[in-house]
C-alpha cells in the first residue's frame, strides 16, 4: 500500500475518530445543558409561584379588610338612619307633652293596649294628648317594611304602629321589657342584644330612646324593633368568584347571619380555621382586621353603633390562581424548550454522520462550527436566565441565534420585560398612597395652624392665662377650639365637636369656626351667636353634618362669665379655691339640625383663681384595651388632685393628657381630643388705658392674627 494512501488512511481515520469524538462530546456536553436548564427552570418556576401566591395573599388581605371596612359604614349608616327615626320621634312626643292641647278622643283597640292593673281613666288625658305622633310614625314606616314602633308610656298604655293588632298581647307590661328598661338606664338611644323573632325566627335588635315631660319626668320609651336581614340583606348577597362567604357576629361573638341561607360559620370553616378566626377578631376588638392562613383567608371589621363583626371569607383558590396560571405557564414553555433542545441534538448527530462521510477536513471543521453554534448560545441563556432569576429585571438575554434557542430567548426577554412592568405597576400605586398620606399630613399643618397656636396667648393681658390643644384621630379632625378677644375687657372662649372625623369633618370644622368667631367679633351675645351659626350652617349643609359647642364671653373687668351650649359635654369650673365641679348649663340642641332654634344663655362671676375647664367626648370616651371609657368621674378626679391647685393651664392639660395616656396604654386614639383650660389670674382695671397701650394691644392682636 502506498504512503499516500496509507497517510490518507490514517489521516482520514483521524479525522473521522476526531469527529466521533467531538460528536460524542457535543451530544453529553448539550444534554447536560438541557438537564441543567431544565432544573433551573422548575426551580425558578417553583420560586416565581411562591412569590406571586405571597403578592395575592397580601392583595386580598387588604381587600377583604377594604370590602369589610366599606360594609360597616353602610349597616353604621343604617343603624344610625334607625335610630335617627326613633330620635325623631321622641322628640315629637317631648313636644307634644310640652305645648300640645289634649282632645278627647276614644281610644282605638288595635293600636292601644293598657298595662295590667291600668285603667283608661287614669291614662285617657295622657293619650289624648300623644296620640297625634301616629302620623310621625307612619311616616317612618313609609320608609320600609316590617318595622314595629311602639310606644309605652310610664303611666302604662301602649301605642303601636297600624300595620299590627297587638290585641292579643295586652297581658303583658311593656315597661318590664329590656328596650324599655335599658332605654330609661341609659337616658339616651339604647340598642338591645340581638334576639329571635318569636313569630318568623328570623334575628331582630330593638332601638329604643327615653320620652321626658317637661319638668324632665319620664313620660315613657319609644321603640323600633327592626330585622337584622333588612340592614344586611344588600351587602351580605354580594358573594362573587372573590368573596366566598359573608357574615355577620354580635358583640359577644355569637353567630346572627350569613351570606347563604340555613349556612352558618361552622359549616364552611373547619374548626380550627374558626377558632383562629374568633380568636383574631377578639384580639382586635373595634377595629378593622385579616387573618391569612395557608388556604384561607378573612378580613372583618365593627360596626360602630352595635359593635358588631361584619366579616367576609375569601375564595383562596382564586385569590392565588395567577401564581398557578404563571407557574403552568412556564413549565408549559420549559417542556417546549426541552423538545427543542432534543430535536436538536438528533439533527446535529446526523448532520455530523453525513459530514464525516463525505470529508474528514470538512466534518472536522463543520462539527467544530456547529458545536460552537449550539454550545454558546445555550450557555448564554442559562447564565442570562440565572440573572434575571436573581431579581435584574433590565438584563436582556442577548442571543443571535434565529433558531428554537433564540425562540427562547425572547420569550425570556418578554417576560422579564413584562414583570418588569407588572411591578412598576405596583410600585407606581405605592407611591400615589404615599402622595396622598402626605398631602393629609399637610392638611393637618394647615388645620392646626388655623387653631390658636402661639403661647401666651395674649402677652399684654395677664389678667387671665390660657392653654389648649387639640389632638386629633386622623391626620386631620372636627374638633377645635378658640379664644379671642372681642373688644378690650371681653374674652370669648369657644369648643365644638363636629360629628364625624377626618377630612368631611375637618372642611366642616373651618366654616364653623370662622362663623362663630366672626358673629362674635360683631358683638352679638353667645346665645345669639349659636342661633345665627347655627341658622347659617343649616342653609348650606348638604352633607347633614352637625356639631356640638360651647361658647361663653368672660368680662375681665367684672368676671361676668356668660354663657351658653348646643349640645356639648358639660364644662367644669373651679371656684373660691375649693374643687371643679360641673357648671350649671342647659345641654341644648346640636347645631347645624333645626334652622330655628333658640339657645339660653346662663351667667355666673368668676373671682380671682377661679379656673374652667372645657373639652371634648374624646377625653372621656377614651378607650382603653379592654374597651373601658375614662368617663367623667375619672376626669373630675384628676383635676382635683391635691398638686394640680397651683398648677399653670399648660400644666394641668398636660396632667389630664398624662393620665388619658396612661389609661388607654397602646390603644389606637379613636376620636378628637380637645381641651382648654383658663385661669382668672385677676380683675382688670376698670380704667381706660392710654393710647399708647391701646395702640401696644392692637399690634399684639393683629399679630396674633397673622399666627392664626
Amino acid at each position: 500500500m502506498r504512503i499516500r494512501k496509507k497517510f490518507f488512511i490514517t489521516i482520514l481515520s483521524l479525522c473521522l475518530a476526531v469527529l466521533a469524538f467531538l460528536t460524542a462530546l457535543n451530544f453529553v456536553t448539550l444534554l447536560n445543558l438541557k438537564n441543567d436548564l431544565s432544573q433551573n427552570q422548575s426551580r425558578e418556576s417553583e420560586s416565581i409561584r411562591n412569590t406571586t401566591v405571597e403578592s395575592m395573599e397580601r392583595y386580598g388581605e387588604n381587600f377583604a379588610i377594604a370590602v369589610n371596612e366599606s360594609y360597616g359604614v353602610i349597616v353604621d349608616n343604617k343603624l344610625n338612619e334607625i335610630a335617627s327615626d326613633v330620635v325623631a320621634i321622641k322628640r315629637c312626643l317631648e313636644s307634644l307633652y310640652k305645648t300640645y292641647t289634649p282632645v278627647n278622643s276614644d281610644r282605638e283597640a288595635n293600636r292601644f293596649l293598657l298595662a295590667p292593673g291600668v285603667s283608661m281613666s287614669q291614662v285617657q288625658e295622657e293619650y289624648n294628648r300623644v296620640k297625634a305622633i301616629e302620623s310621625v310614625a307612619n311616616s317612618v314606616l313609609a320608609k320600609e317594611e316590617k318595622i314595629n314602633i311602639f310606644y309605652a308610656s310610664q303611666s302604662g298604655f301602649l301605642l303601636a304602629n297600624l300595620n299590627h293588632d297587638y290585641s292579643s298581647s295586652s297581658n303583658v307590661d311593656r315597661r318590664e321589657r329590656d328596650w324599655y328598661k335599658g332605654a330609661v338606664k341609659n337616658k339616651g338611644v339604647f340598642w338591645t342584644e340581638v334576639y329571635a323573632d318569636l313569630i318568623t325566627d328570623q334575628p331582630m335588635v330593638t332601638c329604643s330612646a327615653p320620652v321626658y315631660w317637661p319638668n324632665g319626668e319620664l313620660a315613657g320609651v319609644v321603640e323600633e324593633d327592626v330585622e337584622i336581614v333588612r340592614i344586611c340583606k344588600n351587602i351580605l348577597k354580594e358573594n362573587s368568584q372573590t368573596i366566598k362567604y359573608s357574615f355577620l357576629l354580635s358583640e359577644s361573638g355569637k353567630f346572627i347571619i350569613g351570606s347563604e341561607e340555613n349556612t352558618k360559620l361552622t359549616s364552611v370553616l373547619s374548626e380550627q380555621q374558626r377558632e383562629k378566626l374568633i380568636s383574631q377578631i377578639n384580639s382586635n376588638k373595634g377595629s378593622s382586621g385579616s387573618l391569612v392562613e395557608d388556604g384561607f383567608i378573612s378580613g372583618f371589621s365593627t360596626v360602630e353603633s352595635t359593635k358588631w363583626t361584619l366579616g367576609v371569607i375569601l375564595n383562596y383558590d382564586k385569590i392565588v390562581e395567577p401564581a398557578d396560571e404563571i407557574k403552568n405557564s412556564i413549565v408549559s414553555e420549559g417542556v417546549k424548550n426541552e423538545q427543542y433542545i432534543t430535536e436538536q441534538i438528533r439533527n446535529q448527530i446526523i448532520l455530523n454522520l453525513i459530514f464525516s462521510a463525505v470529508i474528514c477536513l470538512v466534518t472536522l471543521f463543520v462539527s467544530r462550527k456547529i458545536s460552537a453554534s449550539i454550545t454558546e448560545p445555550l450557555a448564554k441563556l442559562r447564565k442570562a436566565v440565572k440573572v434575571v432569576s436573581e431579581g435584574n429585571l433590565d438584563h436582556e438575554i442577548l442571543v443571535k441565534s434565529t433558531d428554537e434557542v433564540g425562540e427562547l430567548a425572547i420569550s425570556f426577554n418578554n417576560m422579564a420585560v413584562k414583570l418588569k412592568d407588572q411591578i412598576e405597576r405596583v410600585s407606581r400605586v405605592m407611591a400615589e398612597k404615599g402622595k396622598l398620606s402626605s398631602e393629609l399630613n399637610i392638611a393637618k399643618t394647615i388645620q392646626k395652624s388655623m387653631l390658636p397656636c402661639v403661647f401666651p396667648a395674649f402677652p399684654t393681658r395677664d389678667e387671665i392665662d390660657v392653654y389648649a390643644t387639640m389632638d386629633p384621630a386622623k391626620q386631620v379632625g372636627g374638633d377645635f377650639y378658640d379664644f379671642f378677644f372681642v373688644d378690650e375687657n371681653n374674652v370669648a372662649l369657644v369648643v365644638a365637636d363636629v360629628s364625624g372625623k377626618g377630612v368631611p369633618a375637618a372642611l366642616f370644622m373651618v366654616i364653623a369656626k370662622t362663623l362663630i368667631r366672626d358673629r362674635s367679633q360683631s358683638g352679638l351675645s353667645p346665645g345669639k351667636v349659636l342661633e345665627v351659626v347655627n341658622k347659617k350652617l343649616c342653609e348650606t349643609n348638604g352633607a347633614e353634618m352637625f356639631l356640638t359647642c360651647f361658647i361663653a364671653v368672660l368680662n375681665v373687668v367684672t368676671g361676668k362669665l356668660t354663657y351658653a351650649n348646643a349640645g356639648h359635654n358639660l364644662p367644669l369650673i373651679f371656684k373660691n379655691n375649693e374643687k371643679f365641679d360641673w357648671i350649671d348649663v342647659k345641654a341644648g340642641f346640636v347645631l347645624a339640625a333645626f334652622p330655628e332654634l333658640e339657645y339660653k344663655e346662663r351667667e355666673i362671676t368668676m373671682n380671682e383663681g377661679d379656673r374652667l375647664f372645657l373639652y371634648t367626648d374624646g377625653v372621656t370616651e377614651a378607650l382603653n384595651r379592654k374597651n373601658e371609657l375614662y368617663t367623667n368621674q375619672r376626669l373630675v378626679n384628676r383635676l382635683n388632685e391635691e398638686d394640680t391647685k397651683n398648677k399653670t393651664a399648660y400644666e394641668l392639660l398636660q396632667h389630664v393628657m398624662e393620665s388619658i395616656s396612661d389609661f388607654v396604654g397602646g390603644s389606637v386614639q379613636s376620636d378628637d381630643i380637645t381641651m382648654l383650660s383658663l385661669t382668672l389670674n385677676h380683675l382688670s382695671s376698670s380704667e381706660i388705658k392710654s393710647q399708647e397701650d391701646n395702640k401696644i394691644e392692637k399690634s399684639g392682636n393683629e399679630d396674633e392674627g397673622d399666627v392664626l
